[in-house]
């Protein structure tokens, strides 16, 4: 997870995207896991640039909102 988390958040690095799928699939079916990255995630996601990582970023926030107002 660590290291996984890590190459996600690379700004410029295309591999960076597809651990973003891994991610947003983890965090979609497997919420408890990855709450100890939620400090990071939220922090490192204003350095994501790259549009095909964006569009992950977004989907995950708005699975994050849509299950902490639920």
């Amino acid at each position: 997870m660590p290291k996984l988390f890590r190459i996600s958040v690379v700004v410029n690095d295309k591999i960076s995207c597809r651990t973003a799928w891994i991610f947003e699939f983890m965090r979609a079916k497997h919420l408890e896991a990855s709450i100890g990255y939620l400090e990071d995630f939220t922090e490192n996601m204003r350095c994501i640039h790259v549009d095909s990582a964006m569009r992950l970023v977004t989907k995950t926030r708005a699975y994050l909102i849509t299950t902490y107002y639920s």
